[in-house]
């Protein structure tokens, strides 16, 4: 922690800030999601792939799993010691489980 004050270069830290953390926080589960079509369900048209998140059964289960992609990042983070980015993560990811909760119970 006291490498970021007597750093003579300091520009990596330039990252370590609450708002990178939570903007790639809300960015990730889309990409986690668009990722997960790639790999899975290819054989589907885009279309149909987009009709099916609008099925309730079928988005929880989708936006819990492009959560993942916050753990990725959130360890990433913690990996180069930008802690306050970590921070924004987790905050991101509380904001992505008010839709996935109420897709699952209401």
């Amino acid at each position: 922690m006291l490498d970021t004050s007597f750093n003579p270069y300091p520009t990596i830290y330039k990252w370590n800030k609450m708002s990178i953390g939570f903007a790639a926080g809300l960015v990730g589960p889309i990409v986690g999601i668009f990722a997960f079509y790639l790999m899975k369900i290819n054989e589907v048209t885009p279309e149909v792939y987009w009709q099916m998140l609008h099925n309730k059964v079928f988005l929880s289960p989708m936006l819990s799993f492009g959560c993942i992609m916050n753990l990725v990042i959130f360890f990433l983070f913690l990996r180069k010691d930008f802690y306050n980015s970590a921070r924004g993560v987790i905050f991101a990811t509380f904001i992505w489980a008010i839709p996935i909760i109420y897709t699952k119970f209401f």
